[in-house]
């Protein structure tokens, strides 16, 4: 486990706090984004039922929710059952919310896509428990995908 930073980030170190203060504060962080992801999870449901967007295959994104939803539910379990804070285990949560979110944009519409701005929930969570340099890993990849929707919408 690294030390944390007085301002909270979950991958600073520094010994100006506890090494158990910050592993419960990172903990809570997590806890509070899987609270997040049902809300995304509800408004994508909400959205995606309601409106029922015409030429949208409403079963196949359905389904998608489910997967959705059981990868959260997965996730919360995980992170109320640790007992320390792992960075590791964070940035797999954190990539695997990458691709989900990319996949998802990209099945519907690219550039274009009614959901980019998960992409941006995405990028916020990253500066939240690493800081600016530390959700560099995140945003990466993210401008390269990004790059690449912009090249496919063109062509």
């Amino acid at each position: 486990m690294q030390g944390g930073g007085v301002d909270g980030r979950c991958a600073d170190s520094s010994a100006s706090i506890s090494d158990d203060v910050h592993s419960r504060n990172c903990l809570a962080t997590e806890i509070t984004i899987t609270k997040a992801r049902w809300f995304v999870i509800a408004f994508l449901v909400l959205y995606l039922n309601i409106l029922k967007l015409p030429g949208w295959p409403i079963g196949l994104f359905n389904f998608l929710i489910v997967i959705a939803a059981l990868y959260n539910l997965g996730i919360t379990i995980a992170v109320r059952r640790m007992e320390s804070f792992a960075v590791k285990l964070t940035l797999l949560f954190l990539y695997c919310d990458m691709v989900a979110v990319s996949v998802g944009i990209y099945f519907t519409g690219g550039t274009q896509s009614p959901f980019l701005f998960l992409w941006y929930l995405t990028l916020f969570t990253s500066g939240v428990r690493f800081g600016y340099v530390g959700s560099l890993a995140v945003q990466a990849p993210i401008s390269l995908f990004y790059t690449f929707l912009l090249y496919h919408d063109m062509g």
